[in-house]
């Protein structure tokens, strides 16, 4: 196993006729008997049906990983099926700055104003951040509730002594 990939490696080589480029459509068992009674007792499904269901699943997965790599000669047979982990976090990357974005949408300015503030200061008072927004008390702990209902900032810690916490920067 690497970060990057999973290789199998296989001594023994392919069988005389099948490649790397023919083995999804060249479907032969090493031992007949042995596949015979597998499927008979439903531990496989089809003989040979493994490479099709592997080559389908990487062309249909949404992250589209690159084909498993075929090295094959007489003596030897290595397969390496490819990581999707770095385009998973990229796709997990964006899906979140849409879920930001579509959030930030139904922020008010008063609320954005707020935001900013609590991230330049995150123990930040009521009292300043009123003076810095311009609006009464009251009118900032109710902007607050908002923001704590759509989860964008939490209080940790108590009242006097916490801090603010911002869930989506």
């Amino acid at each position: 196993m690497f970060p990057d990939r999973i290789e199998f490696y296989n001594p023994g080589g392919l069988l005389t006729g099948i490649n790397a480029k023919n083995i999804a459509s060249k479907q032969f068992s090493r031992n007949p008997t042995i596949a015979n009674a597998l499927a008979k007792i439903e531990y496989i499904e089809e003989l040979g049906e493994g490479w099709d269901k592997i080559i389908k699943e990487h062309k249909e997965h949404p992250l589209k990983p690159m084909l498993p790599k075929i090295d094959a000669d007489e003596h030897t047979f290595l397969v390496n099926i490819y990581s999707t982990k770095d385009k998973f976090l990229e796709h997990e990357r964006q899906e979140s700055e849409k879920v930001v974005e579509k959030v930030l949408e139904k922020v008010t300015e008063n609320q954005q104003k707020i935001l900013e503030a609590m991230k330049d200061d995150p123990h930040i008072t009521i009292a300043k951040l009123s003076e810095i927004v311009g609006i009464s008390d009251r009118k900032i702990q109710e902007n607050i509730s908002k923001l704590k209902a759509i989860g964008l900032v939490k209080r940790v810690g108590p009242d006097k002594g916490g801090y603010w916490k911002i869930i989506i920067n």
